[in-house]
């Protein structure tokens, strides 16, 4: 049975424009691997603009910061072995997996698989196939915007 959890976090983007900032980044457990269903940024600023939500992925992952509370969506189910965290360091040797673009005025990014085949699927083990990161890039400065991810397991 696969088990839906949520990880969600308030940031802000960098304090120069058209600048990237590492805001969070998932590393799989040894025993299951993770299944990125779903992605939802929302940002909340005045100054009209754009900005871009990246996803990458390290031959050697990212380091952690402060971990992100895991919210299940079935309470009942069992904990995910899958973390995330905020701020990480980013690894090394990037891969580019995605690009979503969101205005940054308010309008929702909303990424959502609609089969299994369109999930991005991260192997257990962590490692280089077992990882990935979340990077904003905006127009404005200091774009404040919540972050929510959805992975199965």
């Amino acid at each position: 049975m696969m088990y839906y959890t949520t990880n969600y976090q308030g940031a802000t983007s960098n304090a120069s424009a058209a600048t990237e900032t590492d805001h969070m980044t998932m590393l799989t457990g040894s025993t299951r691997q993770a299944m990125l269903a779903q992605l939802v940024v929302s940002a909340r600023n005045a100054t009209v603009g754009g900005g871009t939500l990246r996803l990458r992925r390290y031959s050697t992952p990212s380091t952690s910061g402060s971990a992100i509370t895991p919210a299940p969506k079935d309470p009942g189910s069992q904990a995910a072995v899958t973390t995330a965290h905020t701020l990480p360091t980013a690894g090394s040797t990037p891969t580019q997996q995605g690009s979503y673009g969101l205005s940054q005025t308010g309008a929702q990014l909303f990424f959502g698989a609609a089969e299994m085949n369109d999930t991005w699927v991260l192997q257990a083990g962590g490692g280089a196939n077992g990882n990935m990161d979340f990077f904003s890039i905006m127009n404005g400065t200091s774009v404040p915007f919540d972050l929510t991810t959805e992975h199965l397991e």
